[in-house]
C-alpha cells in the first residue's frame, strides 16, 4: 500500500471518531444508543464500499480499492472503539450512593490534580476514592470542593480523609449554560464532593508539581502574583498554573488564548533554543538532548494533549536531523494525530488538541500560499504576517463553534503582539530553568521581563476596553463546521479552489452567518432561565431584545451572558431591574460590560451612583402602573414589591410575580404564570389555591429547585401542566412548539 493509502486510512480513522458528534443530540432521547452507534459504523462501511468501486475509477492516481474498503472499515471501527473508550460508572463506583445520598459521608483518598481555587475561591481537585466509611466495596473518582483556607496547601498524589456529602454534577440547565456533568464524565468523574479537610497524610509526595512550583514561585517572587502567574502560564500552559478567572478571561477575549496553552508554538520555540545552544555538537548528541529536554517539558506541563503532539512532532524533526532525512511535516502530523488517537479516542473532543491540530495543519498548507500573496513585502515581514493569519483561518470557525464569540481584534492583536509573546515566552523559558537550578537567577531573570509583562496585560485590557471588541456570533450546527472546513480543505487541494478561493471562502461564510441571519429576522420567543428562586425572563422578537432580571452576579455570569452569546444577540433593547436587588449587587455591572443596554428601568434610588458605573443608553425609574412598550411587546407594572409583571407576547398574556405575593392584590387573567419566591415554600402552599383561581393559568413555571408534596398534589388535581425550573432547566416558548423544557419534556404531571 502507497503512502496515499495509509495517510487515507489515517485520516478515515479521525473523521470516523469525529462523527460520532453527529449522534450527540440524539442520544439523550434514544431508548437503543446501540442502534445508533452500529448504524453509524454501518454507513461507514457503505462508504467504504461505494469508495473503493468508484473512486479508484475517477482518481486513477489516488488509493487502490484495497486501501478504500480498509479505510472505510478502520471509520466503523474508530466509532465502536470511542465508545468502548468512553468512561462508564461501574458497579462498585462511589456514583451509586446518589440514588439515596447519605447526609454526611467520610472518604478517604489520593489527589490526582493539582488543588487551585475556582471563581468561587474554593480548592477544587479531583481525588481517587480509596476507602469509603460504611461502604468499603465503593471507589471511583470524585470532584471535590474544600474551604480556601482547608484547601490551601494540599498537593498532587497527597492522601487525605475528607467529610462532607455527594452530589449529581448538574448539567446544563440553560441554552448555553456549561454541561458540568459531560465534563467530568469524559474524566470518568461522576459524583461531586463538598465538604471539609478531616485529616491529611503528613510526607509530603514528590512529582512533577515541586518542579512546577519551584519555578512558578522563583517568576512570582518579584513580578508579583499577576504578572508572574501569566508568565508561568505562558511557559508552562495555564492548566499547570493558578492563573486569575479574570486574567484568564481577558487573553481568551482578544484571541490570545492559545499563549497560555503549552503547545506547538511552545516546543518550537524551546526546541529552536535548544538547538542554537547545542549548533556545534553532533548529531546524535542534538537528538539525545533536544529529545530529554522535550520530553522533561512534557512532564513539566502535565501531559496535556496539545503538548504532546507538539512533543512527539518535535521529536520526529530531531529524528530527521539525526538520520539527515527530510521529514514530510504533513505526514508527521496525521501519524502523530493518529497516534495520540489511538492512546486516547476522547483527545477528539479536547479542545486543545482540535487547536493545536488545526493551527499547525494551517501553518503548514496555507503559510506558503499567504507568503506569496504578500510578496510586495520583505520576506521575512511577510512571513511574520502570514503564520498568524493561516493559524487564524483554520481555527476561528472551531473557536466560533467552541464560543460563540469572535473577537472582532484578535488577528490584529495575533499581527502586532507575536513578537513580544516570543520574546517574553523565551525569556520565561530561560528563568525557568535557572529557576529550576538557581531560585534566586530565576528570579532575577524573571524580573527583566517586567516592562514587556506590564504592556502586554495593558494591551489585553485596552483592546477589551474598546467597542464591540468581542461579538457574540450564536451557536452553529456540527454540520455548519464540517461543511466549512470542507470549504477550506477545497481551496488547499483543488487548482479550481485555489483559483476561486474568495468564492468559495465566502460561500463558506455564508454557511455560517446565513442561518444566524434568518433565525434572528424571524424569532419570536420567550425564555425563563433556570436561575431559583428569582426568575430571569428573556423575550426575543426578531432583533428586538427584552431582559427581566433581579439575580445576583452569578445569575448574569452563568446563565445570562452564555445565553446571549448561545443566541447570537450583542445588544438589550429593553431591560427592567427587578427590585430585590440593587442593580449594582445584581450582575447589571457585568451584564453592561459585555452587552449594550439602551434602555434600563429601575427601582432604585441612587440613579446617580448607576449611571457612573452602568455603561447605559437610558436609565429610568420605574412606576407602578407604568407600561412599557417594544414592537407589539406591551409591558406593565402592577406591583414593584413585592413584583408583579404582565406582558403579552404574541397571543399569549404572561404573569410574572416574586417576592411576598399575599400583598399583590387582585391578579389579572393570564396564561402562563412565572413564579418566584424567595421568601419560602410555606407562603406559597398557602397561596396557591387563592392564585390560580384568580390567575386561571394554562401553565406554570416554578423558579424553583424543589416542590412540595401539598403544591404537587393540588397542580395535578388542578390539571395545570407545571414545570420546575430547578428540574427540568430553562423553559422556552414559540408559537410553533409551545412551551418546551431545556433538560426534559415535561407535560402534564
Amino acid at each position: 500500500m502507497n503512502q496515499q493509502g495509509w495517510a487515507t486510512i489515517c485520516l478515515v480513522y479521525g473523521l470516523g471518531l469525529v462523527s460520532t458528534g453527529l449522534l450527540r443530540p440524539l442520544l439523550p432521547t434514544s431508548s437503543q444508543p446501540s442502534v445508533l452507534w452500529g448504524s453509524l459504523a454501518l454507513i461507514w462501511l457503505i462508504l467504504g464500499a461505494v469508495g473503493a468501486f468508484l473512486l479508484p475509477r475517477v482518481w486513477r492516481s489516488g488509493p487502490r480499492w484495497g486501501a478504500w474498503l480498509l479505510a472505510g472499515l478502520m471509520g466503523a471501527i474508530a466509532v465502536f472503539y470511542l465508545q468502548l473508550r468512553t468512561p462508564h460508572p461501574s458497579p462498585q463506583d462511589i456514583s451509586t450512593l446518589l440514588v439515596n445520598p447519605p447526609n454526611q459521608i467520610e472518604l478517604t483518598g489520593q489527589i490526582l490534580t493539582p488543588p487551585q481555587p475556582n471563581r468561587n475561591n474554593r480548592i477544587r481537585f479531583n481525588l481517587q476514592v480509596q476507602q469509603v466509611a460504611q461502604y468499603p466495596d465503593l471507589q471511583g473518582k470524585v470532584y471535590v470542593t474544600l474551604p480556601l483556607l482547608q484547601g490551601t496547601g494540599l498537593v498532587p498524589q497527597q492522601t487525605v480523609t475528607l467529610t462532607g456529602r455527594i452530589y449529581a454534577p448538574p448539567p446544563a440547565q440553560n441554552p448555553g449554560g456549561f454541561d458540568f456533568q459531560a465534563y467530568l464524565a469524559r474524566q470518568g468523574i461522576f459524583t461531586g464532593f463538598t465538604g471539609r479537610l478531616a485529616a491529611a497524610q503528613g510526607e509530603t509526595p514528590w512529582g512533577w508539581w515541586q518542579l512546577r512550583q519551584r519555578i512558578i514561585r522563583s517568576q512570582v517572587r518579584w513580578l508579583g502574583s499577576e504578572s508572574g502567574s501569566l508568565l508561568s502560564s505562558m511557559v508552562l500552559g495555564r492548566r499547570a498554573v493558578d492563573l486569575s478567572p479574570a486574567l484568564r478571561d481577558s487573553f481568551l477575549g482578544v484571541g490570545l488564548a492559545h499563549t497560555l496553552a503549552a503547545s506547538g508554538f511552545h516546543v518550537s520555540l524551546l526546541l529552536g533554543l535548544v538547538l542554537v545552544f547545542t549548533r556545534a555538537w553532533g548529531a546524535k548528541t542534538r537528538f539525545y538532548v533536544g529529545g530529554g529536554v522535550l520530553l522533561f517539558y512534557l512532564g513539566l506541563t502535565g501531559l496535556q494533549p496539545s503538548a504532546m503532539r507538539a512533543v512527539v512532532m518535535g521529536l520526529g524533526v530531531l529524528l530527521g536531523l539525526v538520520s539527515d532525512r527530510q521529514v514530510k511535516p504533513l505526514g508527521l502530523l496525521l501519524v502523530t494525530a493518529t497516534g495520540l488517537l489511538i492512546f486516547n479516542p476522547l483527545w477528539i473532543w479536547d479542545l486543545g488538541f482540535q487547536l493545536s491540530f488545526l493551527a499547525t495543519f494551517g501553518l503548514l498548507v496555507t503559510t506558503p500560499a499567504i507568503t506569496r500573496r504578500l510578496d510586495i513585502l520583505p520576506l521575512k515581514v511577510a512571513t511574520i504576517l502570514a503564520v498568524p493569519i493561516a493559524a487564524s483561518l483554520w481555527t476561528f470557525p472551531l473557536l466560533i463553534y467552541q464560543f460563540k464569540t469572535l473577537p472582532l481584534y484578535s488577528l490584529l492583536v495575533n499581527l502586532t503582539t507575536t513578537p513580544l509573546i516570543s520574546f517574553i515566552s523565551l525569556g520565561g523559558m530561560i528563568s525557568g530553568a535557572l529557576g529550576l537550578i538557581f531560585p534566586l537567577l530565576g528570579s532575577t531573570t524573571a524580573c527583566l521581563l517586567t516592562p514587556a509583562l506590564s504592556f502586554l496585560i495593558q494591551l489585553v485590557q485596552g483592546v477589551l476596553s474598546l467597542p464591540l471588541s468581542t461579538w457574540n456570533i450564536g451557536k452553529i450546527a456540527l454540520w455548519q463546521l464540517l461543511l466549512c472546513y470542507g470549504a477550506w480543505v477545497f481551496i488547499w487541494c483543488s487548482p479550481i479552489g485555489r483559483r476561486r478561493w474568495g468564492i468559495v471562502g465566502g460561500s463558506a461564510l455564508a454557511i455560517l452567518i446565513l442561518p444566524l441571519w434568518y433565525n434572528h429576522a424571524t424569532l419570536l420567543q420567550v425564555t425563563v432561565l433556570a436561575t431559583s428562586p428569582q426568575p430571569v425572563v428573556i423575550i426575543q422578537e426578531q432583533d428586538k431584545v427584552t431582559l427581566l432580571h433581579g439575580g445576583n452576579d452569578n445569575t448574569a455570569n452563568y446563565a445570562i451572558l452564555p445565553f446571549f452569546r448561545e443566541q447570537g444577540l450583542n445588544h438589550i433593547n429593553l431591560a427592567l431591574a427587578l427590585p430585590f436587588n440593587n442593580p449594582l449587587e445584581s450582575g447589571w455591572t457585568e451584564i453592561s460590560d459585555s452587552l449594550k443596554v439602551r434602555n434600563l428601568f429601575h427601582s432604585s434610588q441612587n440613579q446617580e451612583t448607576l449611571l457612573e458605573q452602568l455603561k447605559l443608553g437610558r436609565f429610568t425609574p420605574l412606576q407602578i402602573g407604568q407600561r412599557l412598550q417594544l414592537d407589539s411587546l406591551t409591558l406593565q407594572v402592577l406591583s414593584l414589591e413585592p413584583t408583579g409583571l404582565q406582558f403579552k407576547v404574541g397571543s399569549l398574556r404572561w404573569l410574572l410575580m416574586m417576592g411576598a405575593t399575599d400583598n399583590l392584590g387582585q391578579l389579572p387573567e393570564s396564561d402562563v404564570l412565572i413564579w418566584g419566591d424567595s421568601y419560602g415554600r410555606l407562603r406559597q402552599r398557602n397561596l396557591l389555591p387563592k392564585v390560580l383561581a384568580q390567575v386561571q393559568p394554562k401553565a406554570v413555571i416554578l423558579s424553583q429547585t424543589f416542590l412540595d408534596s401539598e403544591t404537587h398534589a393540588q397542580l395535578k388535581q388542578l390539571q395545570i401542566p407545571f414545570y420546575l425550573t430547578g428540574e427540568v432547566g430553562a423553559v422556552q416558548w414559540t408559537p410553533r412548539r409551545g412551551l418546551e423544557s431545556f433538560v426534559q419534556e415535561v407535560g402534564l404531571r
